[in-house]
């Protein structure tokens, strides 16, 4: 029966047919590399808020933007942010959401008393399109969502102009 099945070694297996050691090493590396974390690395991920050991991290919040005739608007996710530990700022071109939150629970039962804390911080920066008012942008926040309005500047929209192609 061992006759029909193509058996190979392991090493064999993985080699056969490759001419790019590189790529060989490449996957090696990075089948380590996944041996070693172990899920040690999915809170450095996000959306793995409350993931695992706890381990504070830098994430990035999920944003959504979306454009209207007369302005952009812009939701991001800040899941247990208040409203007093967020920073939204504009320089430039540049919007910069930052938010930091901590978590504290704490449990009292009969024989046992426990208490865990979170935190964690937020940040991202998103390139702005060139037509936007930054005078006149508006927020809101609530219930963990971050709600902007970034008006258009008309003046600035009309500044456009396409570029002929020659051939």
């Amino acid at each position: 029966m061992k006759s029909l099945v193509p058996w190979k070694k392991k090493e064999e297996r993985s080699l056969a047919g490759r001419s790019d050691p590189f790529a060989v090493l490449h996957r090696e590396i990075d089948d380590l590399f996944d041996q070693f974390s172990n899920g040690f690395l999915d809170d450095f991920r996000w959306p793995g808020a409350g993931k695992g050991t706890g381990v504070p991290a830098m994430r990035e919040p999920s944003i959504d933007f979306t454009e209207t005739d007369d302005s952009y608007q812009l939701s991001a996710d800040l899941p247990g942010v208040e409203e007093k530990d967020l920073d939204v700022a504009v320089d430039g071109d540049m919007l910069t959401i930052r938010a930091e939150h901590s978590q504290k629970e704490e449990k009292k039962e009969k024989d046992y008393h426990i208490m865990e804390r979170r935190s964690g911080s937020y940040q991202r920066a998103i390139p702005l399109p060139a037509d936007i008012d930054p005078e006149n942008i508006k927020a809101k926040f609530k219930n963990g969502v971050l709600s902007l309005s970034l008006p258009k500047n008309p003046e600035l929209a009309s500044k456009k102009r396409a570029i002929e192609i020659e051939s």
